[in-house]
């Protein structure tokens, strides 16, 4: 399958914002559409990063920019509707939203996070829109979530990182949990965590059909390494470059030299 006609929803900053740079400076011929709530403070975000870029006479040939909010079911249908408009058939749906940690007075307070459930919230306009779309053959989704989720994803974090996810990362964690039973279930996945049923129980006809979820360790920054580890289950994995995240997700899941659709209907960890 080539992919050339993508949706991005998160990706304005994160592993989103760099994977969106990764397509941007490919020489693959692109369609991108993006979701974002603020196109101004993006489009400042890009200036930042890459003022060529930005500033190409090409670049509206190849992005457009939405404004739109992923927590808003209507502005969700919208993207899909609108990147159909402008690229065709979509290949692919990139998901890449998360919050951010709110941090309390009381220093014994976890952090909570803010918007509340953004991430289990918003994936479900998107699968909503994915059914909806009416398209022949279903757009691949492609989903950033995180290392340490769930009882059995917490017993493969190195000793020392499971007091700072024990005490930091609860409530995005809690999220992505609720995030990912949405997802497995839709997709007819088993998941010892998220979907820990008899195969004989899994949804027979999915409604999702094209699900890649993406685990990276702890997330850093830094320019990519283009060396880390890949796998369903990762041991000792502290960190993972959120460069190396997209580089990963370009080259191998969204149409890069390296995408034989080898990790459609898996769950993968990253980490170095």
């Amino acid at each position: 399958m080539t992919i050339t006609n993508v949706l991005l929803i998160g990706a304005t900053q994160g592993c989103g914002l760099e994977t969106l740079l990764q397509l941007l400076n490919s020489q693959n011929p692109y369609t991108l559409t993006l979701l974002a709530r603020n196109p101004d403070a993006f489009q400042q975000t890009l200036v930042e990063r890459n003022a060529a870029l930005a500033n190409s006479p090409t670049l509206s040939t190849k992005l457009r920019v939405l404004k739109g909010d992923a927590l808003k079911p209507a502005d969700v249908s919208n993207a899909f509707a609108e990147a159909q408009r402008f690229g065709g058939n979509l290949d692919a749906v990139f998901f890449g939203v998360g919050g951010r940690l709110v941090f309390s007075s009381n220093p014994f307070a976890q952090p909570t996070l803010s918007p509340e459930s953004i991430c289990a919230r918003s994936i479900r306009n998107v699968t909503d829109a994915l059914v909806a779309l009416g398209q022949q053959d279903q757009p691949r989704l492609v989903v950033i979530s995180s290392n340490g989720l769930g009882k059995h994803g917490h017993s493969l974090l190195p000793y020392l990182m499971r007091p700072l996810y024990s005490y930091l990362l609860p409530a995005p964690h809690i999220d992505k949990e609720h995030m990912e039973t949405h997802l497995q279930s839709l997709a007819g996945l088993r998941d010892a965590d998220f979907n820990p049923v008899p195969d004989a129980q899994l949804e027979k006809e999915p409604k999702i059909k094209k699900l890649v979820i993406v685990r990276p360790a702890l997330l850093v920054n830094g320019e990519a390494t283009k060396k880390f580890r890949v796998g369903p289950e990762l041991r000792a994995g502290y960190t993972m470059r959120r460069s190396d995240v997209a580089y990963f997700v370009y080259n191998n899941l969204l149409g890069g030299p390296q995408d034989e659709a080898q990790y459609v209907g898996k769950s993968i960890m990253l980490a170095y």
